[in-house]
């Protein structure tokens, strides 16, 4: 992993271990820390200055947008229509899931969801049902999982309970 630091008033690095750009340095051997402000490498002071840790945007995975797919449920061959709208700041996520059947029957339930990404997957949790159109009888848990990217798709497993049951499947998305 990177070891940056933002150090502010650093003019010049040299050495093949560190390079620097509009004053970011970047860390790429172990040997190389930054500590209370000063660069070292093999405890030789390569540049100082005051600092502030900076987090690489390319680092985050973006999973905002329109995600379109489907879910599908351990106890049932019957696949969900599933539609994920989701926005991001930083590494939290929020937005909305949209479940339908895949068949003709006229229902369909919307969850609001929160979650997180971290290197290659996104954590989510569905926290409340804002709209349902299905028949009293239909029973819908908040379900969480943990989705992984995958060549522009989101996979994974989810879970819920319902009344101590355990209930788990797929989801499978891709970018819509």
């Amino acid at each position: 992993m990177l070891n940056t630091r933002k150090l502010v008033g650093l003019l010049a690095l040299s050495g093949s271990v560190l390079w620097a750009s509009n004053t970011t340095v970047f860390a790429t051997s172990k040997s190389t820390s930054i500590i209370n402000n000063t660069v070292t490498n093999n405890n030789r002071i390569l540049a100082q200055g005051s600092s502030q840790k900076v987090e690489k945007k390319s680092d985050i995975l973006s999973v905002a947008g329109i995600w379109v797919g489907t879910l599908s449920q351990n106890t049932e061959p019957t696949l969900w229509n599933l539609k994920m709208n989701l926005s991001q700041k930083g590494q939290k996520v929020k937005g909305f899931s949209l479940k339908q059947p895949v068949t003709n029957v006229p229902a369909s339930v919307t969850f609001e969801l929160t979650g997180t990404v971290a290197d290659e997957v996104f954590n989510f949790q569905e926290t409340r049902i804002v709209d349902r159109k299905a028949p009293s009888d239909w029973t819908f848990c908040n379900i969480s999982g943990q989705l992984q990217l995958i060549n522009n798709t989101l996979q994974g497993p989810w879970e819920c309970y319902v009344q101590q049951t355990r209930y788990f499947g797929m989801v499978n998305l891709k970018r819509g």
